[in-house]
C-alpha cells in the first residue's frame, strides 16, 4: 500500500490505522510531479528527498518480489477474456480470445536469475516527460 499526496504525520497515522503494516511508503505533494503533469520535464534528482526515498522503497519491494509467471499468465488470460467478452469483441467484430496462446509460458524459476532487476535512476538519467496524445 502506498500513500499518495501525504501532507504530514497525521496523514501517515491515518493510513497506518487504516492499513497497518501494509503501508510500504508515502509520497508527498511534489512540485516536480506537478510539473510533469503540466508537460514540463524533470529529472529524478529534482524529486524531493522523501519522495526519492519512497520511490527507492517501492523499487526494493518490486525487485524482491518472487515472480509467479504461471499465475501472471493465468491472470492476464482472464483479464483478456473478460474484456474481449465485455466489449472488445463487439468493438472489433472478431473474437479476440483467439489471440491467446495457451502454450505460452514466461521463464521458470530456473531462468529467472537471468532476468535483470529494474534499472535504477541516476543523476545522469534522461528527464521524465509527460505522455501526450
Amino acid at each position: 500500500m502506498l500513500g499518495n499526496k501525504v501532507r504530514g504525520s497525521d496523514d501517515v497515522a491515518f493510513l497506518r490505522d487504516a492499513v497497518g503494516g501494509d503501508l510500504l511508503a508515502c509520497f508527498t505533494q511534489s512540485a516536480p510531479v506537478r510539473a510533469l503533469e503540466q508537460g514540463r520535464p524533470f529529472g529524478i534528482e529534482d524529486l524531493e528527498p522523501e519522495n526519492r526515498s519512497a520511490l527507492a522503497a517501492v523499487q526494493a519491494a518490486v525487485d524482491a518480489t518472487v515472480r509467479d509467471w504461471d499465475r501472471f499468465v493465468t491472470q492476464m488470460h482472464a483479464i483478456h477474456v473478460r474484456n474481449a467478452r465485455a466489449w472488445a469483441n463487439d468493438a472489433t467484430g472478431v473474437d479476440l480470445t483467439d489471440q491467446i496462446d495457451p502454450t505460452f509460458r514466461y521463464p521458470t524459476a530456473d531462468t529467472e536469475a537471468a532476468v535483470p532487476p529494474a534499472r535504477t535512476a541516476s543523476a545522469d538519467s534522461q528527464p521524465v516527460t509527460a505522455l501526450t496524445a
